[in-house]
């Protein structure tokens, strides 16, 4: 059985109302609304909030994401979408935009299971540093390059017969 490493937020509705629901580093955040948008723009803030705490400047890798997320011109269910897929980026939130390498990337993204997720994660990261060029705030996009990225799992250690029957 797979454990996913991810912190999932999501919604669900029980006797007329809807939860909210957050879980992160063992911290569960929850709290029920009355209609199923504002349990959602609920979970939106959560994860803003999360992201916006490193840098006043907002130079770091997390609070620019944030604000990239905040200002695109998506569907809220493509903009909740994003979101999910940069809580695999929460390593890196910290790192400054200039600070950021191909190897801390490519060591990210070997970490993520899914193949599907990967490839969602590393084209957000693409986007997010795309925008940061645009705005003059790195001079490229070192993610721009990665194509395909293997999982990496941890190794597994094969018993012989003799070491079995000890």
């Amino acid at each position: 059985m797979r454990k996913s490493k991810k912190p999932r937020p999501f919604l669900s509705k029980s006797r007329g109302q809807w939860r909210a629901r957050v879980s992160s580093g063992g911290r569960v955040r929850e709290q029920w609304f009355a209609t199923k948008q504002q349990a959602a723009q609920q979970i939106d803030e959560w994860w803003i909030a999360k992201f916006e705490l490193v840098d006043p400047d907002g130079a770091t890798f997390g609070s620019f994401a944030a604000r990239w997320l905040a200002g695109l011109k998506v569907r809220e269910t493509s903009r909740r979408r994003y979101g999910y897929d940069l809580v695999y980026c929460e390593p890196i939130a910290g790192l400054p935009l200039d600070g950021l390498r191909r190897r801390v990337i490519i060591a990210l993204l070997s970490g993520i299971e899914s193949t599907a997720s990967r490839n969602r994660v590393r084209a957000i990261i693409s986007q997010v540093l795309a925008a940061a060029v645009d705005e003059e705030l790195i001079a490229t996009n070192i993610v721009r390059d990665i194509r395909s990225v293997r999982h990496s799992p941890t190794p597994i250690e094969i018993f012989t017969p003799t070491e079995i029957a000890a």
